[in-house]
């Protein structure tokens, strides 16, 4: 089972990070220590820890939680292991990151990297099915491409990217693709947009709009 701390009777708690444990105590000799135990999974022998717990296995870490690095300063690049699965909501909100290297990330939560001005460069792995609302909000990113895993670019996804200047979704074979309401609104230096073949089945309100008194350079494209 998963445990995340051990109380002891006299009220002291230690963390267990995580790990999958195993209890050992053995009630018939006392709750002694230095207790012999079988271990049925390769049947060495072994001792209780001083927590009463015989460590089997670390978990993987497969999920990035809310906020972990919200307003962090110290960190420029990001390249996530395959392990990685999920990105929690505001995960790097407004922090300092300059480039993320995603593998196999399915969900980018919602604002997970939200007004992160110095985020450039964004590599989206074959993964990518869900890119929550508002995720890039206000990042720096230049450029993007969308590999054929996206399912869903949520609400305000990539809005007030002031610096994009091309958005490619040619390569999406998810059948019933959704861009959401205003998921590129006021990216008003995107010029260059590929559907291709695309297999969007509808795009949201406002979702290349530009602010009334702001000049856009995308004058046309074709729907897919």
């Amino acid at each position: 089972y998963y445990c995340d701390a051990y109380t002891t009777d006299s009220g002291v708690t230690f963390p267990m990070n995580g790990y999958k444990l195993t209890s050992v105590i053995d009630a018939s000799q006392g709750g002694t220590t230095n207790v012999n135990v079988y271990i049925p999974k390769d049947g060495t022998i072994g001792t209780k820890d001083s927590n009463g717990f015989l460590i089997k296995s670390q978990s993987q870490v497969i999920a990035i939680g809310d906020n972990a690095f919200a307003n962090t300063e110290n960190v420029d690049y990001l390249n996530l292991p395959g392990e990685i699965r999920y990105i929690g909501d505001s995960a790097f909100e407004e922090s300092f990151i300059k480039s993320v290297s995603f593998k196999n990330v399915g969900n980018i939560g919602n604002q997970a990297f939200k007004n992160c001005s110095q985020l450039s460069t964004v590599s989206l792995g074959d993964g990518i099915s869900i890119i929550g609302a508002e995720a890039f909000f206000g990042s720096g990113i230049t450029a993007i491409t969308f590999p054929y895993s996206v399912s869903r670019i949520g609400t305000g996804a990539f809005a007030e990217c002031s610096r994009m200047k091309t958005a490619d979704l040619n390569a999406i074979t998810q059948a019933g693709c959704t861009l959401g309401d205003y998921a590129f609104y006021n990216c008003y230096a995107l010029d260059s947009l590929n559907f291709g073949d695309a297999t969007i089945t509808a795009v949201g309100v406002a979702c290349f709009a530009v602010e009334t008194g702001v000049t856009g350079n995308l004058t046309a494209f074709n729907y897919p």
